[in-house]
């Protein structure tokens, strides 16, 4: 969740601000583009529904980590980008999760 959601780059001990790009939006870093790049099948392998499920055991297991990965799965559905890294293709969630609950 650091790495695609609040790494920024930074020059003399200062955040370099993003651009801004076609859409308006704030650019992806580098590390945030190349997770929305990922094709669905890829994506499925993070076990998401894993970490916001209302199972107790798996709650239990990763607690804390639902947040984060409600970020995430925010992320892949607003901004998520076709194979070429530039065409917007935004998922439904249940393309992310195995039961969209």
């Amino acid at each position: 969740k650091y790495l695609v959601l609040d790494y920024a780059e930074m020059k003399d001990g200062a955040i370099i601000q993003p651009s801004v790009d076609s859409s308006g939006q704030a650019e992806l870093n580098g590390f945030a583009h190349a997770l929305c790049t990922c094709t669905v099948s890829h994506l499925k392998t993070m076990n998401l529904e894993l970490h916001v499920s209302g199972k107790e055991d798996a709650a239990k297991a990763r607690r804390g980590a639902k947040e984060d990965a409600c970020e995430v799965i925010v992320l892949l559905i607003t901004r998520h980008l076709d194979a070429d890294g530039e065409t917007a293709r935004p998922l439904g969630v249940d393309e992310l999760l195995s039961t969209a609950n």
